[in-house]
């Protein structure tokens, strides 16, 4: 009868978000219909569904693997409908896919059966197979605002995000999703990296203001931080001021204003694009 679940049936994968916990509620000689306890979703396959397609060794690098760790690029091409994923995904699909994907790594500290399919995809080299039990890896939308934070340095975004006494598994997991980010805002995630924007230019004597004064990360507090950001980058607004001075330094960041005033050049707005375009 529809609806109700025969004792005997395991629970297998969904259909639909590819996470065990689907349980069979009517199976006939062509059909199988489940319900899943993940998602909610009552699919209906035919009764040869297996679950996910297995990625023949040796197959070309995934364009998804840019912007992923390859275990995560894997699991998601081996979901129902896998094969059909845009190669350059938009962000809010990123922020789903990594969502999920870290549900699944959740759920693999508690259950054998997930943690020994997880290190399928996995294979030897993984640090997510380190993590200690009570770390976890950085959210992705954590991640894409470290890396604009950190004008687009992965290195200085994982430390960011990195808490007190991490690990060297953590380390390793957080800078590879910050490469991962990076490498998405250098490319198809272009419209969401502050240098992107644009702003009008700043008044000359507000940049002279920034030059004359005797702090200068004190002078881009409040207005002063709009003034930098127009001047360095011809943005209206960007990472915060007095980062952008702890990162480039003060005499660079003094250097690059003098530029400005006087011929009208952006170096350091040229480094941060070229930053960008060997990652794309």
């Amino acid at each position: 009868m529809i609806g109700r679940r025969r004792a005997a049936e395991p629970v297998t994968e969904c259909p639909q978000c590819g996470r065990d916990g689907a349980d069979v509620l009517r199976r006939t000689a062509r059909r199988v219909r489940r319900s899943c306890r993940a998602c909610g979703a009552v699919t209906v396959t035919a009764a040869s569904w297996t679950g996910r397609p297995r990625i023949a060794a040796g197959a070309p690098a995934d364009p998804l693997a840019a912007y992923m760790p390859a275990a995560m690029a894997r699991w998601l091409r081996e979901r129902p409908g896998g094969a059909d994923l845009p190669a350059a995904p938009g962000r809010t699909d990123l922020v789903e896919w990594y969502s999920r994907f870290d549900d699944l790594l959740v759920r693999a500290r508690t259950s054998p059966e997930i943690r020994a399919r997880y290190e399928e995809l996995a294979g030897d080299g993984d640090p997510l197979r380190d993590l200690r039990p009570a770390a976890k890896a950085p959210k992705f939308t954590k991640v894409i605002g470290a890396v604009n934070a950190a004008c687009f340095d992965a290195g200085a975004a994982a430390a960011r995000l990195l808490p007190p006494g991490a690990g060297e598994a953590e380390r390793a997991v957080t800078v590879e999703r910050a490469r991962g980010a990076l490498a998405w805002l250098a490319g198809p995630g272009a419209a969401h990296a502050w240098i992107s924007g644009s702003a009008p230019e700043p008044a000359r004597a507000d940049v002279e203001g920034l030059l004359a004064a005797p702090d200068l990360a004190l002078a881009v507090r409040g207005p002063g931080s709009g003034v930098l950001c127009a001047a360095l980058f011809g943005v209206a607004k960007g990472p915060n001021a007095g980062g952008v001075i702890a990162l480039f330094t003060e005499p660079t960041v003094r250097a690059a204003l003098r530029a400005y005033l006087d011929a009208g050049e952006r170096p350091l707005l040229e480094e941060l694009r070229e930053r960008l375009k060997t990652e794309s």
